[in-house]
């Protein structure tokens, strides 16, 4: 009798065994006709047993709302609970738009970026988009910003209050959020370009500096161009002529004295352009061709700046790329165009918008180190009022532009409705 219970035993093991066993070659053949099947909870234990394809069908159901109270009550118990959930959840929502959780799960996976455990810290702010999170800290803190803090460029121009302002509007821009068609920003960007109209004198003027001006320009241009809004029409058209003014010498004589300047009217006058405006590409276009110190010096007030060889040839780069001029932009080599930890933000920018026309499907890979050097440098301590800043000194005007840089990345180039190389 009891070798009879023992084999009975065996038995039962071995089909319990088996049917695992056949479980997991179903999860691992038909992910999608299997995982739909199983409890919810079966597929948080068996996760790891199933292909890349299976968990990626195992995380979307687990986000849908009804899964929340399971969610909730892994989130809400031991760290080893935690990290079981965190693993079967967490995807990579470093860049792009952060899942869509419960209000509940939300605030448990925010509260878990700062656990003490590494793996738990790390899982958890997968959930969260850093381009998201970025946008956030601007929307909480817009109304509050003064003029820049650090110079985020080679020379010694911080940006007024007005073009932070410009640079922030241009951040939520990039993601394609506007002033007029309903999203979670829309309030946000609209305050954002009422207070950039605001800021135009009867002149045209939006600025005493010139590159706080076409940043500005910029930005109302974008604003157009996403919404087609008429009340911009007269502001551009009255920011072009002031661009373009002659009185104290023309644009040219100005580019010449400070070639930054030379960049920013050249991104305006190609964002206005685009908008059905009036076409004036072809002065930069001349003017470039007469300048052959063009990429080997950075000028300021007249006088040459002392900065990097990379300096120069981010302004060089990114003029050949807004004018076309594919040939010359070409005959640069990628690896001279990788922003990189070190350099300014405004230089990188450039690198970026450069690098983008220059390296088509390469691009990721050149700007992926960088893109995490970003991510690392992003504020998440939960207590601190700057949490999802991308500037570790709270520095709106860097900040935005590297929501900029991230924003061409996985988005768009402004002004241009060419697609965007995605992650792989």
């Amino acid at each position: 009798m009891r070798r009879i219970v023992i084999w009975i035993c065996i038995g039962i093991a071995a089909a319990g065994l088996l049917g695992f066993a056949a479980l997991v070659v179903a999860m691992r053949i038909a992910p999608d006709a299997t995982i739909s099947r199983l409890p919810l909870i079966t597929t948080v234990w068996l996760r790891t047993m199933t292909t890349d394809v299976g968990r990626g069908l195992i995380r979307e159901r687990l986000r849908q709302k009804e899964s929340a109270p399971l969610v909730v009550t892994y989130l809400s118990g031991s760290p080893g609970a935690q990290w079981q959930m965190l693993d079967a959840i967490s995807g990579d929502a470093t860049f792009g738009s952060s899942w869509g959780a419960t209000n509940e799960v939300h605030e448990l996976l925010l509260a878990l970026c700062t656990h003490v455990e590494a793996r738990v810290r790390s899982a958890a702010r997968r959930n969260f988009s850093a381009d998201d999170q970025g946008r956030m800290w601007s929307k909480r803190h817009y109304d509050h910003f003064g003029s820049g803090q650090i110079r985020p460029g080679p020379g010694a121009w911080i940006p007024d209050r007005v073009a932070v302002l410009a640079f922030i509007t241009l951040s939520f821009q990039v993601a394609g959020y506007d002033h007029r068609m309903p999203s979670k920003y829309k309030t946000t960007v609209r305050a954002l370009v009422d207070q950039l109209l605001a800021a135009q004198d009867e002149r045209g003027c939006f600025a005493a500096d010139d590159r706080d001006h076409a940043i500005v320009t910029f930005a109302i241009a974008e604003a157009h161009a996403l919404s087609n809004d008429p009340r911009l029409k007269a502001p551009i058209l009255k920011a072009l002529e002031w661009l373009l003014r002659e009185n104290g010498g023309s644009a040219e004589t100005r580019w010449s004295a400070n070639t930054d300047l030379a960049v920013w009217d050249l991104i305006a006058l190609k964002s206005v352009a685009a908008g059905d405006f009036p076409d004036h590409l072809k002065r930069s276009k001349q003017w470039m061709a007469g300048n052959h110190n063009l990429g080997t010096q950075c000028m300021e007030n007249g006088q040459v700046l002392d900065a990097t060889p990379i300096d120069a040839l981010a302004q060089l780069s990114v003029m050949q790329a807004f004018v076309g001029n594919a040939t010359a932009l070409n005959s640069i080599a990628e690896e001279n165009l990788i922003p990189q930890p070190g350099l300014s933000d405004v230089t990188n920018y450039w690198l970026t918008l450069a690098l983008f026309r220059r390296a088509g499907g390469d691009f990721y890979a050149h700007i992926a180190p960088y893109l995490h050097h970003i991510v690392r440098d992003q504020q998440w301590d939960t207590s601190d009022p700057d949490m999802g800043c991308l500037n570790r000194h709270g520095d709106p005007a860097g900040h935005a532009l590297r929501l900029l840089l991230t924003g061409i990345t996985y988005r768009y180039l402004p002004v241009s409705p060419s697609p965007v190389p995605v992650k792989p």
